[in-house]
C-alpha cells in the first residue's frame, strides 16, 4: 500500500522534473544559439577591423613613401636655393664691380673732354 500511495506523486515529480528539464534544455539552446550569433557577429567584427588595420598599413607605407619623396624633394631645393643664393651674391659683387667701373670711365671722360675743351680754348 505503500508503494500505491508514493507511486503517482514519485509519477507527478518524474513529469514535472522532465519538464523543467526540457525547459532549461530549450533555454540553453535558445542561449547557445545567442552566444553563438554573437560571437559570429564578433568574428564578422574582427574580421572588417583586420582589414580596415590592413588598409591602414597600406596607407602608411604610402604615407612614408611620400615623405620620403618630399624630404628629398625638399633637400634639392635647399641646395637650389643656396645655388641661387650664391649667383645672386655673385650678380650683385658683379654689378657693384661694373657700376664702379663705370664711374671710373665716366670720371675719365670727365677729365678727358675737359682736358680736350681746355686745348680747344687755348687753340683759340
Amino acid at each position: 500500500m505503500f508503494i500505491a500511495t508514493t507511486w503517482p506523486i514519485s509519477t507527478q515529480c518524474y513529469e514535472d522534473l522532465s519538464k523543467t528539464i526540457k525547459e532549461v534544455c530549450k533555454r540553453a539552446e535558445k542561449q547557445a544559439k545567442a552566444s553563438k550569433e554573437q560571437v559570429t557577429s564578433r568574428d564578422f567584427d574582427l574580421g572588417q577591423a583586420k582589414e580596415e588595420l590592413a588598409k591602414l598599413a597600406f596607407d602608411k607605407v604610402a604615407l612614408t613613401q611620400e615623405v620620403k619623396e618630399l624630404k628629398a624633394s625638399l633637400a634639392v631645393t635647399r641646395s637650389e636655393s643656396e645655388t641661387s643664393k650664391a649667383e645672386v651674391a655673385s650678380l650683385a659683387k658683379e654689378k657693384t664691380q661694373l657700376a664702379e667701373e663705370k664711374r671710373k670711365l665716366y670720371k675719365d671722360l670727365s677729365a678727358s673732354l675737359a682736358s680736350m675743351a681746355g686745348l680747344a680754348k687755348a687753340r683759340e
